[in-house]
């Protein structure tokens, strides 16, 4: 498929696309049990294995390729090869904390070279690796919006770009490593205004993603019949929120700004205290994860979270010896997570069964690192620098950039 087109019909190689995403799509409702499987048999780090596995494995048979192809063998394509298998390792690695993420790497690598290949029937110019790349990307967008559709799943924007980053990183391979004879290195117009019209199609798809908010979430799922079960989703979408910087704490964020937060620990510090304490037996905080979502009580959540994460870094520390860094490291969260607890949510904290004692509280102060900037893993996924209408400016002055582009190209 490097040196020549496809033998089939070209109908034939988009059927081969469709159901290569037909089975992406199909394992999105497996994905809990095939991961529980796996890792209670053979651990986590197995999908990180599997992965560099097949990292190598596509390695060596590109390397074969150019083998067996004497007049390409050279130093750069090899350069280019073992550079692009460097950086999926090096990703696949940095992803080890959570190792079923890099599956990503070979659904949509696959995805990547079955699209180039059903491309090949009509577009053979350099705009085809591009072309190849923003598809597979439009499909990786759709997987997970069809993730929050599907209890028990979750929207992440970074999976997105683990799904268009792999696809650009095969075609890289592809493109500067195997350098097919037959694609041209001057695009065409056609294949310039397909690039154009793909990016333009990925960019409103994900714009389109910046304005699914809970709000308006709760607005359309109790309107149209049989999406109810989305105003209690535990997966959001998008969600804007606010950054704190305190000095004596760090950083931490919030759905709130200061003075709404500020009024909402005023007014509910009972009525949330109450809700805390029904659920203060860890066992019972995924039952108030799935009851009191960000959409149902963003407070009662955030407050929720900040002391479990508090209790269990604080029994993280307990497992290593005292005076270890990780020791300190995990009082070091024990204790941020503690003191925005103390200042920003305190008359909640103090109606609750989760004060600490003095004892407690100055344990923890004595074994953090003073100096450690500390940012909350809580709510951190909160979009805070930019807004909608900033999203969207961006959006539209980029599609008219490609719209633009593309027609001056076919003048030319």
């Amino acid at each position: 498929m490097f040196q020549r087109p496809p033998n089939e019909r070209e109908r034939r190689s988009w059927l081969y696309v469709g159901l290569w995403t037909l089975f992406i799509y199909t394992f999105i409702p497996l994905a809990r049990a095939v991961q529980g499987f796996v890792d209670e048999r053979w651990g986590r780090e197995a999908f990180m294995w599997l992965v560099l596995v097949a990292v190598a494995v596509a390695l060596v048979m590109a390397l074969t390729y150019l083998r067996r192809r004497a007049a390409a063998f050279r130093a750069g394509n090899v350069l280019w090869l073992v550079g692009t298998a460097t950086l999926f390792v090096v990703w696949t690695w940095h992803l080890r904390t959570n190792p079923e993420e890099a599956l990503h790497f070979i659904q949509y690598g696959v995805l990547s070279l079955l699209v180039y290949r059903a491309l090949l029937h009509r577009v053979r110019d350099v705009s085809i690796y591009f072309a190849a790349a923003l598809v597979a990307g439009l499909v990786g967008a759709l997987d997970e919006i069809i993730q929050w559709l599907t209890p028990g799943r979750i929207f992440d924007f970074r999976d997105i770009w683990l799904n268009f980053g792999s696809a650009i990183l095969v075609q890289v391979g592809v493109s500067r490593g195997i350098r097919p004879s037959l694609i041209d290195a001057k695009p065409s117009p056609a294949g310039v205004r397909l690039v154009a019209r793909l990016a333009i199609a990925l960019l409103l798809l994900l714009g389109l993603c910046t304005l699914n908010t809970i709000p308006r979430v709760e607005w359309y799922a109790s309107r149209i019949p049989g999406l109810d079960y989305l105003r209690t989703n535990e997966s959001v979408m998008i969600e804007y929120g606010y950054r704190y910087e305190d000095p004596d704490i760090g950083v931490f964020f919030s759905r709130f700004p200061p003075e709404e937060l500020a009024q909402q620990d005023r007014d509910r510090a009972e009525e949330v205290a109450d809700i805390l304490n029904r659920y203060h037996d860890p066992r019972r905080y995924g039952d108030f994860l799935r009851t009191y979502t960000p959409a149902v009580d963003p407070f009662a959540h955030e407050a929720r979270v900040h002391l479990f994460r508090r209790d269990r870094y604080r029994g993280y520390a307990r497992e290593h010896e005292p005076g270890s860094p990780e020791y300190a490291m995990n009082y070091t969260v024990a204790y941020r997570e503690h003191m925005i607890m103390e200042k920003y949510f305190s008359n909640t904290l103090y109606a609750s069964q989760y004060a600490a004692t003095p004892h407690y509280l100055a344990h923890m102060r004595e074994q953090q690192i003073p100096d450690e900037h500390y940012v909350s893993a809580v709510s951190a996924q909160l979009v805070t620098r930019w807004r909608e209408q900033h999203f969207w400016l961006a959006i539209l002055l980029a599609v008219i950039a490609l719209e633009a582009g593309w027609r001056y190209y076919a003048r030319r």
